[in-house]
């Protein structure tokens, strides 16, 4: 690749019985073709963790988490090869390399309905209509598209639901068929029903709920 990577590290020592201990998260770059080392002494500096003990001294056995966060513009191949071992002179060592592709991320909207701070989808407004919030939660902006409510009598209807920018969201109304409540009437909601939006998910767009009579 051409340019810098920026990265993110951090580090955890989880051992078995005790509380892990955290550090937290620190900013690297890499060039081109770059490598960063980062050794069991450079744990051990960072966090102040004793790894290592003399000849007649036994190192406490530690067990340790790696996350790294990185962030770029275009593609790109991570190479993260690493080593373990037992402690002692005689200890066992194993290399291990993986290799993991980055893809860039694709900016398209993704249109769902979203339910109240309770979870639910049963909202009316003055006039007793149904009230559902169509929220684009992508990372680019949504057309015009029509959202479908299908309601337990086997009625539907159709609403044209305007063009919605990333991160934001509309209302649209829907208005109760005679007969849906017995006692209660239940309903089904489908986003972008024709599918006219090309979107990052095309599998949550529909949801339901009930609405007590």
């Amino acid at each position: 690749f051409v340019g810098n990577v920026s990265f993110r590290r951090k580090i955890v020592v989880a051992t078995p019985g005790e509380e892990s201990v955290i550090s937290q998260f620190r900013d690297s770059q890499l060039s081109g073709d770059g490598a960063l080392d980062f050794s069991c002494r450079n744990i051990a500096d960072e966090l102040h963790v004793i790894f290592f003990g003399s000849l007649n001294s036994k190192p406490k056995p530690r067990f340790l988490k790696g996350f790294v966060v990185i962030e770029s513009r275009t593609e790109l191949d991570v190479v993260a090869v690493y080593t373990t071992g037992t402690s002692g002179l005689l200890g066992g060592r194993v290399t291990t390399m993986n290799l993991e592709r980055v893809p860039v991320r694709r900016l398209a909207p993704d249109l769902v309905a979203v339910p109240d701070a309770k979870g639910n989808f049963c909202r009316r407004d003055e006039a007793g209509r149904l009230i559902i919030t169509v929220k684009n939660q992508g990372t680019a902006d949504a057309g015009a598209s029509i959202t479908r409510i299908e309601f337990a009598t086997g009625e539907h209807q159709l609403i044209t639901t305007p063009a919605i920018p990333a991160g934001g969201s509309v209302e649209v109304l829907a208005t109760f068929p005679p007969l849906c409540f017995r006692p209660d009437c239940t309903f089904r909601i489908a986003v972008d029903s024709t599918g006219i939006v090309n979107e990052f998910n095309e599998l949550n767009n529909q949801t339901g709920g009930t609405c007590k009579g």
